[in-house]
């Protein structure tokens, strides 16, 4: 068992003996660089807490979303104090890695603030965005309005996901490896398609 796997069955265990608390200890340490599988701890949440509950499922990816933007606040200021220097020589106290880092750079070069929400939709580099976010020093109202909008959009889906797998949730850990590559890709259709319908030419040109 690798350290991911083994972190990520712990904080399913507490999700299972704290509820709420546990998923929202869980997104926070996930998003500071502790590597805990969110498309793993959101399904079982889901699944844990929201069964005969109406509604359960979204308070679940609310808290989970409150999580991810309280550790992704962590790494933003790391990065708005620290600065770059600072994170190169500590990422990897982080457990951080510079792969990881560095595809959240190239990122952000070609995307900028945008970075921030697109990565929210993304496996691994999701959380690693904060930290160029806090080195370019982006604004940080969008930072948080960008962070959360990915986030809810996250923790929701997946809570939802967990919620109507019921006891079976655990089978979402392979299915989301096999087809992450297809995940992605839908993902980022709809954000380029949001973007495209949103584009200020084209509103005038609708006008």
């Amino acid at each position: 068992m690798n350290l991911l796997t083994g972190l990520t069955h712990f904080f399913v265990g507490l999700v299972h003996t704290v509820g709420l608390p546990g998923v929202y200890l869980a997104m926070f340490l996930g998003n500071s660089g502790i590597p805990i599988g969110s498309e793993i701890i959101m399904p079982a949440g889901g699944a844990l807490l929201a069964a005969g509950h109406p509604g359960g499922a979204l308070l679940v990816g609310i808290v989970g979303s409150l999580g991810e933007l309280s550790g992704a606040l962590l790494l933003y200021g790391i990065g708005y104090f620290g600065g770059r220097p600072f994170v190169v020589r500590y990422g990897r106290l982080l457990l951080i890695k510079d792969e990881d880092l560095a595809q959240a750079d190239a990122w952000f070069q070609r995307y900028g603030n945008l970075t921030v929400f697109i990565c929210r939709l993304l496996p691994v580099v999701r959380a690693i965005a904060a930290l160029p976010a806090g080195i370019t020093r982006m604004s940080l109202h969008l930072f948080v309005i960008y962070t959360l909008s990915g986030s809810l959009i996250w923790c929701i889906a997946w809570a939802y996901v967990g919620a109507a797998l019921g006891s079976h949730w655990d089978a979402i850990g392979p299915i989301a490896h096999r087809f992450s590559g297809a995940i992605v890709a839908a993902l980022l259709a709809l954000v380029v398609l949001f973007v495209w319908m949103h584009l200020p030419g084209r509103r005038r040109s609708r006008s």
